[in-house]
C-alpha cells in the first residue's frame, strides 16, 4: 500500500471488517518478500523510519500490517497543511509528505502531538511557504 495507508489504518481500528477500494501501482514478478521489499526500496517507495523520524530501518521492520503503523506528529502536522492549501498534493511522488515531515522535524517547532497541532501551525505554515522548502515536491510559495 503506497498511498493511503494511513487512512485504511484508521477505517481498520473503527470497523476491522470494513471493505476498502485501492489501485494497482506496480506489478514485479517476484513473490519473495524480500526481494519485493528490496525493489520497492529502490526505488523509493518505502518509508523506512518510525514515527519519531528514526531510521532508514531495514524493510524487514516494516510492520506485518497496517495496524502496525505508528504515529508520526509531523506527518498528521502536514496532512493538515495540505488540508489548507499551504502545500500542493503531489500523487505521482510517493511519500512525499513523508520528506514535507522529515524536512519540518529538522526545524524548530513548538512542542505538539498529533492530537494537538495548533501550538506548531503558524511557525509549520510559514515554514511551508518559505524560499527554503522550495525544493520539496508540493511547495507553493
Amino acid at each position: 500500500m503506497v498511498d493511503r495507508h494511513h487512512r485504511l489504518r484508521a477505517l481498520l481500528e473503527l470497523q476491522p471488517e470494513a471493505t476498502a477500494f485501492g489501485y494497482v501501482a506496480l506489478v514485479l514478478d517476484s513473490s519473495d518478500h524480500a526481494a519485493v521489499l528490496a525493489d520497492l526500496n529502490r526505488r523509493g517507495w518505502l518509508y523506512l523510519h518510525d514515527g519519531r523520524g528514526l531510521g532508514p530501518l531495514a524493510p524487514a521492520a516494516l510492520p506485518a500490517n497496517l495496524l502496525g503503523l505508528q504515529d508520526d506528529p509531523y506527518r498528521s502536522l502536514v496532512w493538515k497543511l495540505k488540508r489548507e492549501g499551504v502545500i500542493q498534493a503531489a500523487p505521482l511522488i510517493p511519500f512525499h509528505e513523508f520528506r514535507w515531515g522529515a524536512w519540518l522535524r529538522s526545524r524548530s517547532l513548538p512542542p505538539f502531538s498529533s492530537e494537538r497541532l495548533e501550538p506548531a501551525l503558524p511557525a509549520a505554515r510559514a515554514l511551508a511557504r518559505s524560499a527554503a522548502a522550495a525544493h520539496l515536491a508540493g511547495w507553493k510559495g
